[in-house]
């Protein structure tokens, strides 16, 4: 196996076009933490640093089977983008037999640690240490099929949220809600309240990097119809009661970021 290392903005269009067919092939990698697009963003919020991203080719019989980013440094290597990255894996044929000792000293460090691999990831999944539930709502034959099958299911999320829905309107005013929203004004609220929470939790403020601040600000900036951030926000009358910022693929959003007004805790 024969592993080439690039930094992500010097990947070629075929080279790109080659990940998204990989991606493509297996909706499990569907994630746009997976894609391209994340590594180069991470890149470039983050500039000229001491650990940068780097991305690992494998090729195989002279052709590219598969791709994975990493932010590296002397010792040590981390999914690109960590701690902000939610997704992380291998994206490659899904037969392709590689000794993760291989891919890390092509990396040039020592390790590589991970906190949020794919089960199904052919490579460092073996060397995970606990698991949990990721959960995906699957909505490709539209909402009205998904709800039913969550009732058949004997879910009984979706009823009690109209139950919510209803008791806030009697003691609020009206519920509205809007998807793929481009108001600055929420994405700063939606950060003071992140950092708010995070305090309160005694966590670590991961905005305080510089870079953090910079990425959210040009992913939420982007038009890229296939790649970029967005946010989804609840409002309760006039007042905003909660937002959440997505990462979005082609063909899958992923929920990133959310936070509520603590005012409005009672209604979930």
């Amino acid at each position: 196996m024969e592993i080439e290392v690039l930094r992500p903005q010097d990947l070629s269009a075929a080279r790109l076009a080659r990940w998204a067919e990989l991606q493509a092939s297996d909706i499990a990698l569907d994630s746009p933490f997976l894609s391209p697009s994340w590594a180069r963003a991470v890149e470039r919020a983050q500039g000229d640093s001491s650990r940068p991203i780097r991305i690992a080719v494998m090729r195989k019989d002279d052709r590219d089977v598969g791709y994975f980013a990493a932010r590296t440094g002397t010792v040590t290597a981390m999914p690109a983008g960590a701690p902000m990255c939610d997704y992380q894996g291998l994206v490659a044929e899904h037969d392709l037999d590689l000794d993760p000792r291989e891919l890390v000293a092509a990396l040039g460090v020592q390790r590589f640690d991970f906190c949020h691999m794919l089960d199904e990831d052919p490579v460092f999944a073996p060397f995970a240490r606990g698991h949990v539930v990721s959960h995906v709502v699957d909505v490709t034959g539209g909402y009205e099929p998904y709800a039913a099958e969550r009732r058949e299911a004997g879910t009984s999320v979706l009823k009690d949220s109209d139950k919510k829905r209803r008791k806030v309107e009697r003691e609020v005013g009206p519920v509205r809600f809007t998807a793929f929203s481009r108001s600055r004004a929420d994405l700063d609220t939606l950060i003071d309240w992140k950092r708010a929470q995070l305090a309160a939790t005694g966590q670590t403020d991961i905005f305080a990097a510089h870079w953090t601040m910079r990425l959210l600000r040009d992913l939420f900036a982007s038009r890229d119809p296939d790649f970029g951030a967005v946010l989804f926000t609840l409002h309760f009358g006039e007042q905003l009661a909660a937002v959440h910022l997505h990462l979005r693929g082609r063909r899958t959003i992923h929920g990133w970021l959310i936070a509520h007004d603590p005012a409005f805790e009672r209604y979930s």
